[in-house]
């Protein structure tokens, strides 16, 4: 257990960086918990940004920060970002000058969304979404618009352009990929979702990408495809991935390559874990290294963060990582890994179960539309021993 003079600094008030704080307090940590966040503005729960958010509804966004501060002794630093991380002197620097000293260390920044370098862009307004200021922009502009063009075809790209129809808003999705989602989750997945688009009245580009924005008349943007074509629209999103906050890490030592490399522990050097979307850890599971941005694996690896930093003995991080999605009245999850040799997908009325088997065929992985009853089996599979 911990002793009172301990001090943990969780570096981003995220979803992690908030769990690993309350995880710390349920399990008896007796230190002190700092939590700097660089924005100033109230830490927020991503996932309803781009449904019921978007669609007016704001009750269900706020992280209880302000509540863990009062009732657990937690301090939450808004507006204070860390600069600079000194692993050998167990210290961290901010912009405003502070100089901090912990015990242990958490780095729960985050990411942010990537951009397309294309031209133009400077020049036309591009909306994204990753927190609670790009969300309330991104429903405003909503609101005025007749027409969107969204650049990306993931997860978040079709629950946008899934938004954006229930509110009127005639919607084109372009992609530099031949099929909506990941090309790893197979064709059976990709049919369905072509299915869905045609019936919720979005159009569909595939295999192009953004060669220009240009500014078009009365405040719209022109989108000019590597095709030749250009599409004009009040509203243009670009939903195409994020990148791991890590610059800020420059220096410190800690190997930093698409995340923050870390054990199975979750830990990347002496007393400094990473947690959330910053952390690529070592998956004894699946035995190879992984960086996952979906919310369930956020909580996990609080959870797990904090029981290594408050508990005696070292514990790893080998579960099945698992996210979902709500598009087009679909409900979709994913739990496992795709990186497989075979494919066997069943298809009903409105539901859909495709299974990803390794070499032996033995199931590494789920995808069910409409159905949990596949993703429920395929969670509790025990550990390879």
């Amino acid at each position: 257990m911990s002793s009172p003079s301990a001090h943990t600094v969780v570096v981003g008030a995220s979803v992690a960086g908030l769990g690993v704080a309350e995880s710390l307090r349920a399990s008896g940590y007796e230190g002190r918990i700092t939590v700097l966040e660089r924005d100033s503005e109230q830490p927020c729960d991503r996932p309803p940004l781009s449904k019921g958010f978007l669609l007016g509804e704001d009750a269900g966004i706020e992280l209880p920060y302000a509540a863990m501060a009062a009732t657990e002794g937690v301090e939450v630093l808004l507006g204070e970002e860390v600069t600079a991380l000194r692993p050998d002197r167990n210290l961290v620097h901010t912009a405003t000058g502070r100089t901090l000293t912990y015990s242990d260390l958490v780095v729960a920044t985050g990411s942010r969304p990537r951009r397309l370098p294309v031209p133009g862009r400077d020049a036309v307004d591009i909306q994204v979404l990753r927190g609670r200021r790009d969300a309330m922009c991104l429903r405003a502009r909503a609101a005025g618009a007749r027409s969107a063009v969204i650049v990306g075809a993931g997860v978040l790209g079709l629950e946008i352009a899934s938004s954006l129809r229930r509110l009127g808003v005639d919607v084109e999705v372009v992609t530099n990929l031949d099929v909506p989602l990941n090309p790893a989750f197979g064709k059976e997945l990709a049919e369905f979702e072509r299915v869905l688009l045609a019936a919720a009245g979005v159009g569909f580009r595939s295999n192009t990408s953004v060669r220009s924005y240009r500014p078009g008349p009365a405040g719209t943007t022109r989108v000019e495809l590597e095709t030749g074509a250009v599409l004009t629209a009040d509203l243009v999103v670009e939903a195409v991935g994020a990148e791991p906050c890590t610059g800020w890490l420059a220096g410190s030592g800690l190997t930093v390559d698409d995340g923050i490399h870390c054990d199975a522990s979750l830990q990347a050097a002496p007393h400094v874990y990473a947690a959330g979307d910053v952390c690529r850890w070592f998956n004894p599971r699946y035995g190879r290294s992984m960086r996952i941005e979906h919310w369930t694996n956020a909580l996990d690896q609080a959870a797990l963060a904090a029981q290594n930093i408050a508990g005696s003995e070292k514990q790893v991080l080998d579960g099945i990582p698992y996210f979902w999605s709500d598009h087009f009245g679909c409900h979709l999850q994913f739990a496992g890994t795709t990186t497989g040799h075979g494919v066997s997908g069943q298809r009903g009325a409105d539901s859909l179960t495709v299974r990803y088997l390794d070499r032996t065929g033995r199931e590494i992985g789920v995808l069910s539309v409409n159905d949990p009853r596949p993703i429920l089996e395929h969670r509790r599979q025990p550990a390879a021993g």
